[in-house]
């Protein structure tokens, strides 16, 4: 259960930062001030972000191939901020996150594809916190761990 629970915990670390790694590059610091439409080779949407002083800061949107959104959120002063939302290529929601200037903070919950919650976890500065609970696939609570010191306890 310990290592399914780590598993688990590097799942939700890594769903949410595809959309930091595909625009903070160069190119960023040398844009001018504005909003930005990129497309894809089949003439959809691929992102959707602003720019202000060489950074990403405003919303952000990125696609699924077909032009269905794929993530969603904002940056500030080149930081993630405020509320991301992720989706599977069905259009359901299947992540929700949470940041203050770059740091994971507030409550994070990952669906399935069928839309059952699946985890619900909470951090504080960037640091695990609060209780972290974990559904089966109907739903059930199945694990539920109490975070002290910035570890999960068992």
């Amino acid at each position: 259960m310990k290592k399914l629970v780590l598993l688990s915990a590097f799942v939700v670390s890594a769903m949410f930062v595809s959309a930091q790694a595909n625009t903070t590059n160069n190119s960023i610091k040398n844009a001018e001030d504005g909003e930005y439409v990129v497309m894809n080779d089949n003439g959809n949407r691929d992102s959707q972000f602003e720019v202000k002083d060489g950074s990403l800061d405003g919303s952000v949107v990125f696609y699924h191939t077909d032009g269905l959104i794929k993530e969603q959120g904002a940056f500030k002063d080149g930081e993630k901020h405020g509320l991301w939302k992720k989706y599977n290529a069905d259009g359901k929601k299947i992540g929700e996150a949470h940041y203050t200037e770059g740091a994971k903070q507030g409550n994070w919950k990952i669906w399935d594809d069928n839309g059952t919650l699946r985890f619900d976890i909470e951090y504080t500065n960037n640091k695990p916190s609060g209780t972290w609970k974990q559904y089966d696939e109907s739903g059930t609570l199945i694990s539920s761990k109490i975070t002290s010191n910035n570890n999960i306890l068992e």
